[in-house]
């Protein structure tokens, strides 16, 4: 019985999708929804904390910057957290995945929450997603455009993350009075279903090597090759200026004791 030996399928538009350009803009989307999504949720904390969890008057503003608080707390224990798990996982993408599924499950809590248990748990999932998009999301630029060019990635990413930071209250609030709470959620989840298709489709570099071939290694990693045969080649030099025994040395000395 002959068996075929598997090869992995080309990826469609691997070119594109693999590409600084598109990597860049996913990471930028991704920054952009994530901000998006922690404004979206400000106008319409104080009334939902009234009408759907009971809370008096007295009560709302005290919740509403606990809540607040709670996602400045988890972005800041998890960030570190995230960058480490990052560094020691093959590939950037999957713990990207990882946080879009931490902010999806924190919309849905948010959403269906009837007590303050619920709103407590969206608040510190969205605080790991947003960990998750900042950290993995700047690690995964650094590894697509080079040291060279990260400056002006991190750019795009910024200039997004604004463009979220303005729309997000500014739309939450404008639903809120005219759709109602589910309609602002409707868009919250919009949103979040086209972040899943752009990172679906998002390719890293390293692993469009096996369909592109090696001129697409990232510019990081050339870089990385060059500097450490720099440090050899000088390694090297510094051997034979303090005379040390080298190989050519060593192997015309045998021959001599031998002949």
């Amino acid at each position: 019985m002959r068996f075929r030996s598997w090869k992995a399928t080309r990826p469609k538009f691997v070119e594109f999708r693999s590409s600084r350009g598109f990597i860049t803009f996913v990471v930028s989307f991704a920054g952009a929804t994530d901000v998006f999504m922690y404004g979206l949720i400000v106008p319409v904390t104080p009334t939902a904390l009234q009408t759907r969890l009971g809370f008096s008057d007295g009560n709302v503003q005290a919740w509403t910057s606990i809540l607040l608080a709670l996602f400045g707390g988890a972005l800041l224990v998890s960030s570190p957290i995230v960058g480490y798990v990052a560094d020691r996982t093959e590939s950037r993408r999957w713990p990207y995945l990882c946080g879009l599924v931490g902010l999806g499950a924190a919309t849905v809590l948010l959403c269906v929450g009837t007590n303050i248990g619920f709103w407590i748990a969206g608040r510190l999932f969205q605080g790991v997603a947003a960990a998750t998009v900042w950290v993995v999301g700047n690690a995964l630029l650094a590894d697509t455009v080079g040291q060279d060019k990260v400056g002006e990635a991190i750019g795009y990413t910024v200039m997004a993350s604004s463009i979220g930071t303005v729309a997000g209250p500014l739309l939450g609030g404008v639903v809120y009075q005219n759709g109602g709470y589910y309609a602002v959620f409707g868009l919250a989840f919009g949103l979040i279903g086209l972040d899943i298709i752009l990172r679906l489709a998002l390719i890293e570099r390293k692993d469009s090597i096996k369909w592109l071939g090696p001129e697409i290694v990232p510019p990081v990693a050339e870089q990385e090759v060059t500097e450490q045969q720099h440090v050899m080649d000088n390694a090297a030099t510094a051997k034979g200026s303090q005379g040390l025994p080298t190989a050519d040395s060593c192997s015309h000395w045998v021959g001599q004791e031998y002949s």
